[in-house]
């Protein structure tokens, strides 16, 4: 290569380092830090109430099966024979159908109706009379659900917190953050049904001879509440005038009408008046019947 070749490669070398140095970069992509990975959801091991309905509605959805029960001749009912009776879709109902049947309140026929149990039905019995009473006869069943097992042998050594208590479920369910709530309404049960009492944030266990006082203290105040009430209906008829209005004269019958003390002639006279009326009216109708 001869020495005037040399300054044209060199040009040329040159010429090539300044076309590249005015090509421009390509754009950068800014950097995103991805989404965290989140680790898959355990399996709950246990079953859990439904948080999805109010707690007030849930005891309601158990009082039905035992109404529906017997209004169906103690034949086996579907959720939507319930749900006609507590005012909710036949769905809302079955959300509690899974847990019902694990804690023994309810049972599935082949049909996919169900049955309720006998506590269930003592519940429902004693709730047209007492409802503080109703509930403890469902104590039997949670006291034999996982909960109640889990936290009441805590519970016979020592009083815990609420915090401890729902760890200590959540851990024996694999529950996660989520089931939290779902938790609790489990606590709601076994304070309902009278085997637990939460005070200042501690939970403590209720004895067999405190559920059976207080059972039989409920009893009392329902018996004194039905007595009073009774007694306050007799005063009442006391302080009412008694009046005896013949309906036939020879076979002397009577019929006797109770008005207060301070009525008229003029009053009376006109209730005479409306009820003879009423019973012609009534007469005629039988008449024209036959």
């Amino acid at each position: 290569m001869s020495d005037e070749d040399s300054p044209q490669e060199s040009t040329s070398a040159e010429h090539q380092t300044n076309s590249a140095s005015d090509t421009p970069a390509p754009p950068v992509t800014p950097w995103v830090p991805s989404k965290p990975v989140r680790p898959p959801k355990s399996k709950l091991s246990k079953t859990l109430p439904t948080d999805r309905i109010m707690l007030p509605k849930q005891f309601d959805i158990i009082i039905g099966y035992s109404i529906a029960f017997d209004k169906a001749g103690q034949k086996p009912i579907s959720n939507a024979e319930v749900a006609s009776l507590v005012g909710l879709a036949s769905a809302t109902v079955g959300m509690m159908n899974a847990f019902n049947m694990d804690v023994g309140i309810l049972q599935r026929t082949d049909g996919g109706k169900f049955i309720p149990s006998n506590e269930a039905r003592e519940c429902a019995r004693m709730y047209q009379i007492n409802p503080e009473r109703a509930w403890p006869k469902l104590a039997p069943l949670f006291e034999r659900s996982w909960f109640g097992e889990e936290l009441i042998a805590k519970l016979r050594l020592r009083s815990i917190s609420e915090s401890e208590a729902i760890e200590d479920l959540a851990e024996v369910a694999h529950a996660e953050k989520d089931h939290l709530p779902q938790l609790r309404v489990a606590l709601e049960f076994l304070e309902k049904s009278g085997l637990i009492t939460r005070e200042g944030g501690l939970i403590k266990l209720v004895s067999q001879a405190s559920r059976e006082e207080l059972d039989k203290s409920a009893g009392e105040t329902s018996e004194k509440l039905q007595k009073k009430k009774n007694d306050l209906g007799e005063e009442e008829d006391k302080e009412l005038e008694r009046h005896s209005l013949t309906l036939d004269t020879k076979s002397k019958r009577k019929i006797v009408i109770l008005t207060p003390p301070a009525i008229t002639q003029k009053e009376l006279d006109r209730i005479k008046q409306w009820i003879s009326f009423q019973l012609i009216i009534s007469d005629e109708s039988t008449q024209d019947s036959l």
